[in-house]
């Protein structure tokens, strides 16, 4: 069965934990919801579009924002209702974003579109931990439960180590001249 979509999708992703992918609008403010097994669709309603979003490790919070928007929402999936909301510049690339565990909580840490740096979230209780200058338009933020680092493209030829446990700041260059892009992790690291 083939269903066409009004609108412009931002993102799909299919959960962990059950038979459902969940896709946003850039140009409605609309949550679809897809059984992946039966392919119906279910939409709700939110406040704006969602540009870009990413979901918790636990499939209950979709963490987002909106092209335009100055504001990092929190939504919980199964009511859409806001658990959090903070204002911000720049808008985060939540696509990019990656979160990690320390200290018996989760956090995430995103670029943000057209910015010299990358902030750091606190997951559950929801709360803005810091903004780290990265030196430069970063596009991605990459980890593994293996490595003590975040790691950080800046659009040079730097690669950024952010130290997970104090985010002090490493930087090294891989190859001089040629622009560092992070590669995604193996399962083990």
């Amino acid at each position: 069965t083939i269903k066409k979509l009004n609108g412009k999708v931002s993102a799909l992703y299919e959960f962990y934990t059950k038979d459902e992918a969940i896709f946003t609008y850039r140009d409605k403010p609309k949550v679809g919801f897809l059984n992946t097994k039966t392919l119906k669709l279910n939409f709700k309603d939110i406040d704006e579009p969602i540009e870009d979003f990413f979901i918790d490790p636990f499939d209950e919070y979709l963490i987002a924002t909106a092209r335009r928007g100055k504001v990092l929402r929190v939504y919980e999936i199964n009511s859409l209702k806001k658990a959090y909301e903070h204002k911000m510049r720049g808008m985060p690339h939540l696509f990019s974003a990656t979160y990690f565990y320390k200290d018996g909580k989760f956090y995430f840490a995103t670029p943000h579109l057209r910015s010299d740096f990358i902030t750091i979230w606190q997951m559950y209780d929801w709360k803005f931990i810091k903004k780290i200058k990265i030196g430069g338009d970063g596009f991605f933020v990459k980890t593994h439960p293996a490595t003590p680092y975040l790691w950080i493209d800046n659009g040079s030829d730097e690669l950024v180590l952010v130290d997970k446990e104090d985010y002090s700041i490493k930087k090294i260059i891989p190859r001089k001249g040629k622009q560092y892009i992070p590669t995604e992790y193996s399962g083990d690291g």
